[in-house]
């Protein structure tokens, strides 16, 4: 996106501000004045407090570089209107309080001028909380967060910033663990390996300009946090909490953020920062609807003027499934069991090894909060149908095959995730459970090691979900 309209120009500041009261003009050098300006807020009716804050001990140089100079160029317009006819919405919602739920990560501190890359990372991170199966998200989480790398949208996205959506889309982000900032700036091949096969991607995505106040707050509460931006004024450095409202008039520069909530009691929107837990609300800060509604008439802050709204999730993650024996379930070749389509070795599936290597390493690809599909080391999905076990070349006697190349009904499969023995089933469409016994293959003396005929899960239809990194 351009330097829209409504954002007006990102100035540099000018050393010395003048503010008309209908007073003696009160001027100082630099905005780390906290206590002139607590006198600025009480004369104008504010209602937020003014304190030094580790962002406004910088120096004014440091500052200006957490920003960016003007909003990110982009290849689409925005749209001006909703794409569905809003509710009303309630008078106040929070995504860190939605049914006694978090679904909001920590607050970040970020690295330079990357607050496109928090802030559109943490809505990311919030789809995830938002959308996946909590059971399987208690596996991905391992006792911790899910936090994603912002450094590889912008290490690995050539287009950074104005791709970032696409990227978010297309591409999608591992782990921190994975590629943290702490690597070597603007090295990509310093990410893990295979990082690409291991994401959290967005399935949809919707961009505008303009919207009103209630198509903003139905819109959070329908998609969830909402990416979005305000140019800073001084006087935002030094914000410790309140509902913050400018006192000054030129701007420093352009800063993404992530709206959370809002509280029509206070007239304010609820908003996650990417400085720390050290500045405003723990992280956050409260900002008055004012602020917003100043877009089209010129305002010094014109927040939320642009909005982009993600929804929709795809994870794919790394995944091996160890049966009740200790041997895992294998899948090669890309084949149906003992029929035409089989490939090289009549037997595809199998449960006989007992370390993983590439072909027991499977592809969790979450495609919505219910199903799931594992992808093969080929790039094929394993297919479950019919509930029947394993025996000839038929479809429907040949329940498990690997052949398919795209995913349709009967290569989604639901998790069943106990959390006190940390071990899942997997259901198959039509609701019998996938089965894995004996640790053999095909032709062995329990001739159908796996299958897909049980109607409930026992100790041979759970295994044990080991997350690779």
């Amino acid at each position: 996106m351009s330097n829209k309209p409504g954002y007006g120009a990102c100035t540099r500041f000018s050393g010395v501000l003048f503010l008309a009261l209908g007073m003696a003009a009160a001027a100082w050098a630099d905005p780390a004045e906290p206590e002139q300006m607590r006198g600025v807020i009480k004369q104008q009716g504010g209602k937020w407090v003014a304190e030094e804050t580790w962002i406004s001990r910088l120096a004014p140089e440091t500052r200006r570089n957490l920003l960016l100079a003007a909003p990110r160029a982009r290849t689409l317009p925005p749209g001006t209107r909703l794409s569905f006819t809003p509710p009303t919405p309630p008078a106040a919602f929070d995504w860190r309080n939605v049914s006694n739920s978090s679904y909001l990560t920590s607050v970040k501190n970020q690295v330079g001028s990357t607050c496109v890359a928090y802030a559109n990372t943490a809505s990311l991170e919030s789809c995830v909380l938002r959308e996946m199966e909590p059971r399987l998200l208690r596996v991905l989480q391992q006792g911790g967060e899910i936090d994603l790398s912002e450094h590889a949208l912008v290490s690995c996205n050539s287009g950074y910033p104005g791709s970032v959506d696409k990227f978010l889309m297309n591409t999608g982000l591992p782990t921190e663990a994975c590629y943290p900032f702490s690597a070597s700036a603007g090295q990509c091949a310093t990410a893990c390996s295979g990082w690409q096969g291991k994401t959290y991607r967005f399935v949809n995505h919707d961009y505008y300009k303009h919207l009103k106040i209630d198509e903003v707050k139905a819109l959070l509460v329908q998609f969830g946090p909402l990416v979005t931006g305000i140019n800073v004024p001084a006087d935002f450095f030094t914000y410790k909490g309140g509902v913050y409202s400018t006192t000054l008039k030129t701007n420093q520069g352009f800063h993404e953020v992530l709206l959370v909530g809002y509280d029509d009691s206070n007239k304010c929107f609820i908003v996650k920062n990417s400085w720390g837990t050290n500045w405003g609300e723990n992280g956050y800060f409260r900002i008055a609807y004012s602020e917003f509604e100043s877009g089209d008439r010129g305002g010094t802050v014109d927040f939320g003027t642009l909005i982009d709204a993600y929804y929709g999730l795809v994870a794919s993650i790394p995944v091996a499934l160890k049966t009740a024996d200790g041997h895992y379930l294998t899948v090669v070749n890309g084949g149906g069991l003992g029929g035409p389509g089989a490939g090289p070795n009549a037997v595809a599936l199998h449960s006989d090894a007992t370390r993983e290597g590439a072909w027991e390493t499977f592809q969790m690809e979450w495609s919505d909060p219910a199903h799931f599909a594992l992808k093969t080391a080929n790039g094929n999905y394993v297919t479950a149908i019919n509930g029947g076990g394993m025996g000839g070349p038929s479809s429907a006697a040949s329940p498990i095959h690997t052949d398919a190349v795209k995913l349709g009904a009967w290569e989604k499969l639901f998790l069943e995730y106990n959390t006190v023995t940390h071990r899942a089933a997997l259901r198959t469409p039509n609701g019998q459970y996938l089965t894995a016994v004996n640790g053999g293959g095909f032709g062995g003396p329990n001739n159908v090691p796996i299958h897909t005929d049980a109607k409930r899960a026992g100790p041979w239809e759970m295994f044990t979900l080991e997350v690779l990194k």
